[in-house]
């Protein structure tokens, strides 16, 4: 069965590439932007939890839409791309988006788009707020699992040859690559993907220590990892959540919601997963505050609440500070176009929310 029409914004941006877009999905006039960026053969719509995000951060009003951009190595140009192309096309959407006025930005990656991410740190003219990466899958090592030993050293040998004589951009035989790429693809392209230490190669479960240190602590913004839990492309011998742990223990700014998706394939296809997935993506840009700030004036114990405010949902936690009074926890939540904040016991009675750390420097006593 098709998908069903939906509607968004195309946004024509300058840039190296020629014809360069990127279409959002959500509120056109929301103040902050989630810059999606898919995996080998994906671009512009290809991955259909896109929307599921969009609308969940919309449904519960958060000031955030989706871009999905297109770049040279979008659909079958990744065979004659590399990681430095896409950051080059990303970056020139970066200043883009800042110059409309988006005053955060999160880069999300799919798979290969994670690659991008992890290059991204690199780059430090423009830069972002944070970053997302689902499904980061080790290419070498899903390559090895589907591919026979024998027949891969000899295709690596001739992308190795090509690129010692200087002919890295020239294509690899057809019977040299594996069936399942659908482009042709060059010899420094393949050997990226393919070959241990390639520059596409950051997730592989077996990589030098040292390594994993260096381009982990490159991340200076906060960042969510999410595996996904029944990810075709991953080896089954691989420990996923060992990996999500050794990140995390490499690198404090690796968020604590990071981990698996459950239920979720490769491009997370499950409804089910994918809601989930939103509402992760939804918690990690409140619990980073890259979201709305807290208000200034907190309330004071014992102050009434609006007759007509009707508690449709908290958004994030905080620590009230009563002047001269023990610190409580409890509960900010929008109504209309305007903040409240209630008692954690409320927050409880109610079932709102789960509690979430919020650093002390947002708290002011009240006015």
């Amino acid at each position: 069965m098709a998908p069903a029409p939906f509607s968004c914004t195309v946004h024509p941006f300058d840039s190296r590439t020629s014809h360069s877009s990127a279409y959002e999905i959500g509120p056109s006039g929301a103040s902050n932007a989630v810059l999606f960026i898919g995996g080998l053969a994906d671009g512009p719509h290809t991955v259909g939890y896109t929307k599921a995000i969009a609308k969940h951060l919309e449904t519960t009003a958060q000031d955030w839409s989706v871009f999905e951009i297109r770049m040279r190595s979008s659909f079958s140009g990744y065979g004659f791309s590399s990681l430095k192309n896409d950051v080059e096309d990303i970056s020139a959407l970066v200043r883009y988006l800042r110059g409309i006025g988006k005053k955060k930005i999160v880069l999300m990656g799919h798979s290969t788009g994670c690659q991008d991410c992890m290059e991204y740190t690199k780059h430090k003219e423009d830069p972002v707020d944070g970053f997302i990466m689902q499904g980061p899958a080790s290419d070498r090592e899903s390559i090895e699992d589907f591919v026979k030993p024998d027949w891969l050293k000899k295709s690596l040998e001739h992308a190795e040859g090509l690129i010692s004589a200087g002919k890295e951009a020239e294509a690899m035989p057809k019977d040299l690559v594996p069936s399942f790429f659908s482009t042709p693809m060059t010899a420094y392209r393949w050997h990226s993907l393919a070959a241990k230490g390639g520059d596409d190669d950051y997730f592989s479960s077996d990589l030098k220590e040292s390594f994993v240190s260096e381009v982990w602590n490159r991340f200076q913004q906060p960042v969510m990892v999410l595996h996904s839990a029944e990810d075709e492309f991953v080896p089954a011998k691989i420990d996923k959540q060992a990996l999500i742990d050794l990140w995390k223990k490499t690198n404090p700014n690796v968020h604590e919601l990071s981990g698996l998706i459950p239920g979720a394939s490769h491009t997370v296809k499950n409804p089910e997963s994918q809601q989930w997935l939103a509402e992760r993506v939804a918690q990690f840009i409140q619990q980073s505050q890259l979201g709305q700030k807290l208000p200034k004036c907190l309330m004071e114990r014992g102050r009434r609440y609006p007759s007509e405010t009707h508690f449709i949902g908290v958004t994030a936690p905080v620590t009230m500070l009563n002047a001269g009074r023990r610190p409580q926890v409890g509960g900010l939540c929008y109504h209309g176009h305007r903040e409240y904040l209630i008692p954690g016991e409320l927050v409880a009675r109610l079932a709102l929310i789960t509690l979430v750390n919020v650093q002390k420097d947002y708290l002011k006593t009240p006015s």
